[in-house]
């Protein structure tokens, strides 16, 4: 490193260098180990995700022009890691701008938004003696991916968002999808918000058994100011409520990061009563 904290700028006898990435979570301690590393039953993957791509960038400023030659995860115990946070790491492309403008489902439905007291189209189940309402509305999303979004499913029937208020603010919204129409509702968001941050390759299994692909697309975007991070997710397979993929239903979620799911304390029977 410069006086200045910067890497000298690449040269032809540039060899280029490597990069470690460090997971110090396992699920127990070795006694013979003196690495830094940590026993942890659960690990928030986004927020050490984020952490990692924070400092990606950051490393990537000083060095500019080098070349990556080898990528090496150590540990603690990297196998832990899920395989899009490895993903996301190895396949990360920090070039790729965050989206400049707020991410949202709608007009209507934006992270911290007030709950809707007053709207005669919202159904609502509380639960956390007040603090928590779960809501379906009716969507607002543009004329030319509603159509998509219209659908019949336990938990509701036509075209609507389902959102999770703590404290009287949004913290997360849920919509689903024909899986079909998967790759028309990412490119919606890409129309609107440009190119995603992170795609990650993953696979579900069926109720059936049967495995398949389940590609998820995300733009992320950050409020330094805060140190919020919002996620943008598209899944072609809804994975996130039960112990197996839906094979019929994709799903899109907006959410506030470290929030808690949509259907966290829910239970079908809440959903019901919604209808």
């Amino acid at each position: 490193m410069s006086a200045a904290g910067r890497a000298p700028p690449a040269g032809d006898d540039d060899t280029g260098f490597g990069v470690y990435i460090h997971w110090p979570f396992c699920l127990a301690k070795c006694p013979y180990c003196d690495f830094n590393s940590h026993v942890r039953e659960r690990v928030d993957e986004r927020r050490w995700l984020a952490a990692l791509q924070s400092e990606i960038d950051h490393y990537a400023a000083l060095a500019p022009g080098r070349t990556v030659t080898s990528l090496y995860f150590g540990g603690g115990t990297p196998s832990l890691m899920a395989p899009e946070t490895v993903a996301a790491v190895v396949v990360a492309h920090p070039e790729v701008p965050e989206p400049t403008r707020e991410l949202r489902f709608g007009p209507r439905f934006g992270l911290g938004l007030a709950f809707p007291e007053d709207a005669g189209d919202t159904k609502c189940v509380t639960k956390q003696h007040g603090s928590v309402n779960v809501c379906i509305s009716e969507d607002d999303w543009p004329v030319e991916i509603e159509p998509v979004f219209r659908i019949s499913s336990v938990i509701y029937q036509g075209s609507k968002i389902i959102a999770r208020y703590v404290d009287g603010r949004a913290t997360r919204y849920f919509a689903n999808f024909p899986t079909g129409a998967y790759d028309r509702v990412v490119g919606h968001f890409r129309g609107v918000y440009g190119p995603p941050q992170l795609l990650w390759d993953r696979k579900v299994m069926l109720s059936d058994g049967l495995t398949v692909d389940n590609p998820v697309t995300v733009w992320r975007k950050t409020y330094p100011a805060t140190g919020t991070i919002v996620y943008l997710e598209v899944r072609r397979h809804d994975d996130v409520r039960r112990d197996f993929a839906d094979g019929r239903m994709g799903v899109v979620r907006l959410y506030i990061d470290g929030t808690d799911s949509v259907f966290a304390g829910m239970s079908t029977g809440n959903f019901l009563l919604l209808r």
